[in-house]
């Protein structure tokens, strides 16, 4: 009995040390509520069938029907495949280029130059990929792209960059590569020092 009374006590002393350590905790416990957890509502749309009149929670019960469609639909195979596929690249060129990278800022001699390089590998990182789809329409718009002016100013017709399907497979893990090399690569940079 005494022995319970004292581990009880003994706890109530750490929550009082630990007290500033709690409240501090507690802004970052309300964005992983209000970000990661709240939003999981919204897993209930794949099993309804939504009406925009109707709002998210009164809208019929669809149950399994939405996946049936989808995966009798011709699509379903290549739009998976896509998916799995493209990921899959994403993250295997995405490691390799950024530890390239990372090599590469490793081999720059000057601190200032190393610190100089990073940065600007860095800075498409904080770009969102609103922005860059809007560059991406800038160079490759029908009308007004920097690409199709180039190729007019050549003597060439314009090019629909958009229709062209078989060019996307290259160009999507080239955006992706670029955005997000930087970031991987300081964060890779680190890891060859301790490696060795």
């Amino acid at each position: 009995m005494a022995k319970s009374q004292k581990a009880i006590k003994r706890g109530s002393s750490q929550s009082r040390k630990n007290r500033k350590l709690l409240i501090m905790c507690i802004p970052a416990l309300a964005f992983l509520l209000l970000f990661n957890y709240i939003p999981m509502g919204g897993l209930i749309l794949a099993f309804k069938n939504f009406r925009y009149d109707k709002g998210i929670f009164g809208s019929d019960w669809a149950g399994l029907n939405n996946f049936k469609f989808f995966l009798s639909s011709d699509n379903a195979w290549r739009i998976t495949r896509n998916t799995l596929g493209f990921n899959l690249l994403f993250l295997f060129l995405g490691t390799v280029f950024a530890v390239i990278i990372a090599l590469l800022i490793n081999e720059v001699a000057s601190k200032n130059g190393r610190k100089f390089y990073q940065t600007t590998m860095f800075l498409p990182y904080f770009l969102s990929w609103v922005v860059v789809g809007y560059m991406l329409m800038a160079f490759l718009d029908q009308n007004n792209g920097i690409m199709n002016s180039l190729l007019e100013k050549m003597g060439r017709d314009p090019v629909m960059w958009y229709m062209k399907p078989k060019i996307w497979v290259f160009l999507l893990p080239f955006i992706y590569i670029w955005k997000s090399v930087g970031y991987n690569s300081v964060i890779y940079y680190p890891g060859l020092f301790t490696a060795v």
